[in-house]
């Protein structure tokens, strides 16, 4: 888990290519779901971490027929899904709550592998998608209060809403808050301050001598 996602990883049929890893996300609060990431069909998952500030899911992928371990990443809001490392040897138990320091032990071995991954996070020759990316843009950027110490940026990704903080210059190039799934394209969704407004269920009006389109349940999200 991580403070915003509860992680599944599976395994499903993927068209003529055998097998394929999704993880399918989950919200840690409510435990709706929120949208699949897909892996490819060459990961053997064995032991799963998270890093300590929720952005990367990260695996060791054992091959006892190669006799190699492969170590795989993901990127929980970019999807982009990463080969960073391979060595001999068969990962029994690892971990990796920071990119800087993955620690794993293999069988037969008296001593721990550390790997450094942070200085390779960015290399995109080491990309191993299997499906188109997604694009993700904005179409639409709110302040949220006054004096403007917060942004929303509503995302061309349908129901996706990110939050930035303009005046700490820590978070710069990281929103300090992303939401998926809280509305769809027949939905209305206005941000206002620190709330955001979503008018959902569209129907047609009973009460009216002619149909007449409505909007029968109103959301507030409080950011």
């Amino acid at each position: 888990m991580t403070s915003q996602y509860l992680l599944i990883f599976c395994r499903y049929p993927y068209k003529d290519q055998g097998d394929i890893v999704h993880i399918e996300l989950f919200c840690s609060a409510t435990f709706e779901y929120q949208r699949s990431i897909l892996g490819c069909g060459q990961d053997l998952v064995s032991q799963v971490a998270v890093t300590g500030g929720g952005s990367h899911a990260l695996a060791f992928c054992p091959s006892p027929r190669s006799g190699l371990t492969d170590i795989i990443i993901w990127n929980l809001e970019t999807e982009d899904h990463k080969h960073l490392a391979r060595f001999p040897g068969l990962v029994v138990q690892g971990m990796c709550l920071d990119l800087r320091f993955c620690l794993g032990f293999c069988g037969g071995e008296r001593f721990l592998r550390l790997w450094d991954l942070a200085s390779r996070i960015n290399d995109q020759t080491l990309t191993y998608n299997t499906h188109k990316t997604r694009s993700d843009g904005t179409v639409e950027v709110i302040p949220m209060a006054t004096p403007c110490r917060y942004v929303l940026c509503r995302s061309t990704r349908q129901g996706t809403v990110r939050v930035w903080n303009i005046a700490r210059p820590r978070w710069s190039g990281r929103a300090v808050r992303v939401e998926h799934g809280l509305f769809n394209s027949t939905d209305v969704a206005l941000a206002r301050d620190m709330k955001l407004y979503i008018l959902t269920d569209r129907g047609t009006s009973q009460f009216t001598e002619s149909p007449t389109p409505v909007y029968q349940v109103f959301l507030l999200r409080r950011r």
